[in-house]
């Protein structure tokens, strides 16, 4: 695993559970925006977002380009990969 893929897990796996976060992938020449709550992490491969909708999104990890999520409710971080 890329140093900055471990520093990404480390990141996911403390957002686990804990609010909303907007999440942009890349595949390819495509890229998606998807939002939920981190609800698993399975493997160190995927991410599962829950969408509150009854609809649970499966992620790539090695594909996420961008998160967006808040710290404490109120001041929002972005976490961008170079």
């Amino acid at each position: 695993m890329h140093p900055r893929d471990e520093k990404l897990l480390e990141l996911l796996m403390i957002l686990q559970k804990k609010g909303d976060v907007c999440v942009t992938v890349i595949s390819g020449v495509e890229c998606c925006k998807y939002t939920g709550v981190i609800d698993q992490i399975f493997d160190d491969c995927y991410l599962v977002l829950d969408s509150g909708k009854g609809v649970k999104i499966y992620v790539p990890i090695d594909c996420i380009y961008k998160i967006i999520y808040y710290i404490d409710d109120h001041q929002l971080c972005i976490f961008e990969r170079n």
